[in-house]
């Protein structure tokens, strides 16, 4: 997929000539391409992997500029104060309280019962350090949303965004974190030791 791709049929075009005329010039300038096709669905858990580096969330910023569209993540609600929390919510950021009566899984998937179109990226990992697998959280909530896994992968050895394939997942979450984790290892994050 080139940068300039058209989104495909019933997603919203996001930001202006500007920010992806800035997208595009940024993944250019560091070398950094896209690869496969966004699919068309209304509803999207977004599995960026592998998370390595603190470099994973501008590049991933810098493709959803470029192209155009807009995938919303999740970040900690300590992150989203003044002056930062208006910039983060335009680009898509959505707070999460970690201390709230509702869990994480369900305060995500409350918000995918309650749009009727929603993209929504997370890194399975939960964190840049080394874990060896995945935290399942992504899957439950896919599975509570009844919402397909895209998988994305960030390369940096080919200089990639890759967007993969569609998963959904089952009843059998170890089975599935298994099937997610060995996905991403054919991909390698800024620093794969730590993958």
């Amino acid at each position: 997929m080139s940068i300039q791709s058209q989104l495909p049929q019933g997603w919203a075009p996001f930001g202006n000539s500007f920010s992806r005329w800035f997208g595009r010039t940024m993944l250019s300038l560091f070398g950094w391409t896209v690869k496969g096709e966004l699919p068309n669905e209304k509803k999207l858990m977004f599995a960026v992997a592998p998370h390595t580096s603190n470099w994973d969330f501008p590049i991933g910023l810098c493709v959803m500029f470029g192209l155009g569209f807009k995938v919303n993540w999740l970040g900690k609600h300590s992150l989203f104060v003044w002056p930062l929390k208006s910039i983060f919510e335009s680009w898509g950021g959505i707070p999460v309280y970690r201390h709230s009566p509702k869990g994480f899984v369900e305060q995500v998937a409350d918000q995918f019962n309650t749009h009727e179109r929603l993209h929504i990226a997370i890194a399975p990992e939960g964190t840049r350090s080394k874990v060896g697998k995945l935290k399942t959280g992504f899957l439950r909530i896919a599975r509570s949303a009844d919402v397909p896994v895209f998988r994305v992968a960030i390369d940096y050895k080919q200089k990639a965004v890759v967007f993969g394939d569609l998963f959904y997942p089952t009843d059998d979450l170890e089975a599935d974190e298994r099937n997610c984790y060995e996905y991403y290892k054919q991909y390698e994050g800024r620093f794969p030791e730590k993958y």
